[in-house]
């Protein structure tokens, strides 16, 4: 990521971390596009923020992987690249807390 030039969008709750988190690995936001948490980006905006990001000197689009998936299956045709960005979870505190939540979900499933 170092020194790229990126057009991000995502519709995720908190947009902050993941912008946060690519300038962190040395890239330069130069265009974004912040949904709402879950909302779907559309063809046509998604094209019209690919020219944007041309405009801007962006050379890649960047989204989650979440967002990545939502795009539809036959893809969009768009005058840049466009990649997920695969993100992990790291438990800092509470790892029990966590082990009983995720035992307790895939109880349920």
């Amino acid at each position: 990521m170092q020194g790229a030039c990126l057009g991000v969008f995502c519709g995720i709750a908190q947009p902050k971390y993941f912008l946060e988190s690519l300038q962190a690995l040395g890239a330069q936001i130069v265009a974004s596009s912040l949904l709402l948490d879950h909302q779907e980006i559309t063809e046509e905006q998604l094209r019209a923020f690919a020219l944007l990001c041309m405009e801007k000197g962006a050379t890649t689009i960047v989204c989650t992987e979440k967002d990545w998936i939502k795009l539809p299956k036959s893809g969009v045709s768009l005058p840049l690249p466009l990649e997920p960005i695969k993100m992990y979870l790291h438990i800092l505190a509470g790892q029990e807390h966590w082990d009983r939540l995720i035992n307790n979900i895939k109880d349920r499933i």
